[in-house]
């Protein structure tokens, strides 16, 4: 009788995020450096390095074994620029050696010749786009110092005479297209056109209130900087690097490296910053990297310096918002335009994702009548940006909570009683509704437990009689101001793109010892829920529950880390499977195993196509009240108390829950002010209990600090803060300013009362 043929032994690999990738390396182990383009447009027609020493390497473009151009969400991404370049510092290949400083040296002299015919015709683009009336020399009109500033810029950025070659060819750039846009209107807006609709709404008896905000998320210089280890060994391709999406990173690789994906192996490591480094723009760091690793057959390790992170791997994008809203005399929002404008860079393959994310929180929980919303993301010359699912609510939220809060102060109206007034729909109907609860006693208890009211009223009368009054503001006693914000946090979001994801869990009952989950690693606080409710319906005891994350390399799980951890979505999938298995487990044999996912129904609780209905699973909410005092000797600010309330649902364990709140308070006053770490004397959390589907809390304190924060500052220095992080340079100005602005002010309440006497006598 033939032997029965043994299947071949199925590896797996964990992705459990372990170390840091800079902690790794190897004997003969190589060093890289990124060879970067010194101009923002141009056509490369040839890169080389002078006496390039034996055993050191450049590679580019032409060296990539499989294709050069990767596809990430249907964009088309280079590896290594070849031809024309789209911005300043694009990168068009990489030297390795193993002397890190001659390395860098020999980047350093890289000879990068480009074609004089484009650099002609990137000439003509820059003149062209200044040939204005308003700055055209040759005209009447003079250029603004601004003007002739940007001018010599672009003009400084392109190649260098000494660079250019004779060949045909010509410069495409695609600075400022609009790559994504979303709209959403009710009202008048719906029914007749923006202009008509501005006409009957802001007519007589509405006060109109005007004004831009704009957040910049900015991250710790402490933080590990971008890079990767990567080592082609035994014929396996094995790379260590901070990915929070390793099925994108493993789908770049096989397309660039020509590699099947069992042979590469993704060994995700820790992020030591507050936000990740990019979803996919790691992943084509990596795969540069791990190109030259394969082709040398040795170990190579890039780190980026600072520099290189906080030029070509910022957080987040730039968005700027335009608000204008009417107010009847009662304090109701009878009408809300904004516009929204994003600077996504050269290029980003998420770009409709982070649009549709924005217009969402940008209504916030308010439901005016009359609402406009259009956001657009927009192509620069920058370099191309990324998606941070975490923190992609914030910036709107700040734009939101800051410019509800001004408002409330200039109509001196209560801002828990303008905010509560207006989140209640004028009609049945609207679009996009979020499900949270408790948002009375959530606002509530942070005005009251901050001493909100009397504070307030108080710090206002102040700063009003101190601006008024001749005194001299930089001899004052301490500026001191409270700001208030709400905002949520939305927990499985049924969204396109890197949402559309199955989430998935696996649960196998081997017995009341050995449980296990299998999964994609969650934090630990989201860990430890999950023994907790696993342990409750399997009735065993948490540790006999573990975590199993490691997946054969062609199982990877497509959806990024950040959608794995989503605590509302996978918590309730968890519960799913011990439900079943608890029915199950007294009359089968074990091992049992349950396998669940989303079903489609409640997705379909959201409409992407009408862009309405419900668009996440759960939604914390929270609130939070700031007072600061301001120094005005050194314009140094300090936070005299933080007081959050949270409504999150059923909380599992309220220890863990408050050192994830101030851990993430904690990191968010590192981004506040410039070069400063801003002082908290007093952090005080407090919760209200649900039996609410739970959701997450994290991310509520980077949806609520900032505006509360600007709101403050705004009051104690009795102007409008309306960008962050602000600077001491910024404080010192806006105080100058705003004496400026009240000097004028009583100059012409002056002159008007005496003109009133003139007529009387």
């Amino acid at each position: 009788m033939a032997k029965k043929k043994a299947e071949p032994e199925i590896k797996t690999y964990s992705l459990e995020a372990k170390d840091f990738y800079s902690d790794y390396s190897s004997p003969n182990m190589l060093y890289g450096c990124l060879i970067r383009s010194p101009a923002s447009t141009g056509k490369v027609e040839r890169i080389k390095i002078p006496d390039l020493p034996e055993n050191y390497f450049l590679f580019t473009a032409k060296d990539i074994p499989g294709s050069n151009k990767v596809t990430i969400n249907e964009e088309t991404f280079e590896i290594f620029a070849q031809g024309n370049v789209s911005y300043k510092g694009e990168v068009l290949g990489i030297i390795v050696g193993d002397n890190l400083e001659k390395v860098e040296e020999l980047a350093e002299s890289a000879e990068i010749s480009f074609d004089i015919d484009s650099l002609e015709s990137a000439f003509l683009s820059v003149e062209k786009k200044y040939k204005h009336p308003a700055i055209n020399i040759s005209g009447k009109r003079r250029p603004s110092v601004a003007d002739i500033k940007s001018l010599v810029e672009e003009f400084n950025d392109l190649p260098s005479l000494d660079t250019v070659q004779t060949s045909r060819g010509r410069v495409k750039t695609d600075e400022g297209k609009i790559i994504a846009d979303r709209t959403i209107r009710t009202g008048l807006y719906k029914t007749t056109s923006i202009e008509k609709a501005e006409l009957e709404l802001f007519s007589e008896g509405i006060r109109e209130f005007s004004g831009t905000r704009e957040l910049s998320q900015v991250d710790s210089l402490w933080q590990e900087t971008s890079g990767s280890f990567c080592s082609w060994t035994k014929n396996e391709l094995h790379v260590y690097t901070a990915t929070k999406w390793a099925y994108l990173l493993q789908n770049v690789l096989s397309q660039a490296l020509n590699l099947p994906e069992e042979k590469i192996i993704i060994h995700p490591t820790k992020t030591s910053g507050m936000y990740s480094n990019g979803i996919w723009k790691n992943a084509v760091l990596a795969t540069q990297i791990a190109s030259a690793s394969f082709l040398t057959g040795k170990p190579v390790k890039l780190v980026f310096s600072q520099s290189e992170e906080n030029d070509f791997m910022k957080p987040g994008v730039i968005s700027t918002y335009s608000f204008r809203t009417g107010v009847t005399e009662d304090g109701t929002i009878n009408s809300m335009k904004i516009e929204v404008e994003v600077d996504a860079g050269i290029a980003n393959p998420y770009a409709q994702e982070i649009i549709d994310r924005i217009v969402i929180a940008s209504i916030g929980l308010y439901k005016p009548e009359n609402l406009y919303i259009y956001a657009k993301a927009v192509t620069s010359s920058e370099p191309p940006t990324s998606i941070y699912p975490r923190i992609i609510d914030a910036q709107s939220f700040f734009a939101l909570e800051s410019h509800i809060q001004e408002i409330a102060e200039k109509l001196r109206i209560h801002p828990n009683e303008f905010r509560l007034k207006n989140m209640e729909p004028r009609k049945k109907t609207f679009p996009v509704s979020i499900p949270v609860n408790s948002v009375n006693e959530v606002l509530e208890q942070s005005i009251k437990e901050s001493d909100f009211n009397r504070k307030f009223f108080s710090f206002k009368i102040n700063a009003e009689k101190r601006a008024r009054s001749n005194s001299n503001t930089f001899f004052a006693l301490p500026l001191r101001g409270i700001g208030f914000s709400c905002a949520y946090d939305g927990s499985g979001y049924f969204g396109q793109t890197i949402y559309s994801c199955d989430q998935k869990i696996e649960v196998t009952f081997n017995s009341p010892e050995d449980i296990v989950i299998h999964s994609m690693k969650p934090s630990i606080v989201v860990e430890n829920i999950w023994k907790k409710v696993a342990s409750e319906i399997l009735q065993v005891e948490p540790s006999a529950i573990q975590i199993n994350s490691e997946f054969p390399a062609k199982e990877i799980p497509n959806m990024p880390e950040e959608t794995s951890s989503s605590i509302s979505v996978m918590t309730y999938l968890l519960s799913k499977c011990c439900h079943e298995i608890q029915k199950k487990r007294f009359h089968s044999p074990l091992p049992l195993t349950a396998k669940k996912a989303l079903p489609p129904s409640i997705k379909n609780k959201w409409n992407n196509e009408n862009f309405s209905g419900i668009p996440f699973h759960a939604a914390s909410f929270g609130s939070v009240v700031i007072e600061v005092e301001l120094d005005p000797y050194t314009y140094m600010e300090k936070i005299k108390g933080l007081w959050m309330t949270v409504s999150c649902g059923q909380l599992f364990d309220k220890k863990a829950a408050e050192r994830t709140l101030k851990l993430a308070i904690q990191q968010e006053l590192l981004t506040l002010v410039e070069n400063s770490k801003v002082k908290c004397e007093s952090i005080n959390l407090f919760f209200i209990n649900s039996e609410e589907t739970p959701g997450q809390i994290g991310e509520l304190v980077h949806n609520t600090v900032p505006a509360a924060f600007a709101s403050a500052l705004s009051l104690a220095l009795s102007t409008q803060i309306t960008t962050l992080p602000v600077s001491q340079s910024l404080i010192y100005e806006e105080i100058k300013q705003r004496e400026i602005e009240v000097k004028a002010e009583i100059n012409q309440e002056q002159e008007a009362l005496s003109n009133e006497n003139t007529n009387e006598n």
